[in-house]
């Protein structure tokens, strides 16, 4: 029965996308970052994460549940010149120092021998995805670690 109406969930969603001309699925996490909305507020916060990485300070983001910190270094990621810095990611409310450094190490290359992301949704089961790139050409390097809830 689940599965009938996860079907019906996506022909009414289809029918809504449709009817109101929408390019995107609304509130779905895979929303290109350009097509966000972005205020005062969230520009402020791009400059001060720019600023940041441009000098290759510390930063620490923090706001309240749904503020929209893991929206906020989506873009900010988006937009950093690929050919200047490299972005580590890491998103795991349960991380250990263990799970940090093996999380770091593995998209450094240094553990499976290339670059990758590692998606946590499932803390037993990662989904890791190997991505080509060039460590020699880059002179920067970045790393975001989300530890949310």
């Amino acid at each position: 029965m689940p599965f009938l109406l996860v079907i019906m969930e996506r022909q009414v969603a289809a029918m809504y996308e449709e009817f109101f001309e929408m390019m995107n699925t609304p509130f779905a996490r895979d929303i290109p970052t350009d097509r966000l909305y972005s205020s005062k507020q969230i520009e402020d916060a791009m400059g001060r994460l720019t600023y940041v990485a441009d000098r290759q300070l510390f930063a620490v983001v923090t706001a309240d549940p749904g503020c929209g910190k893991s929206t906020l270094i989506r873009m900010f990621g988006d937009r950093l010149a690929k050919d200047k810095y490299m972005l580590l990611y890491l998103s795991d409310s349960k991380l250990t120092p263990r799970w940090l450094y093996a999380g770091l190490l593995d998209q450094m290359a240094c553990a499976v021998g290339g670059l990758i992301t590692i998606d946590f949704v499932e803390p037993m089961t990662p989904v890791v995805q190997k991505i080509d790139f060039d460590f020699k050409a880059q002179n920067h390097s970045l790393i975001i670690v989300q530890t949310g809830k």
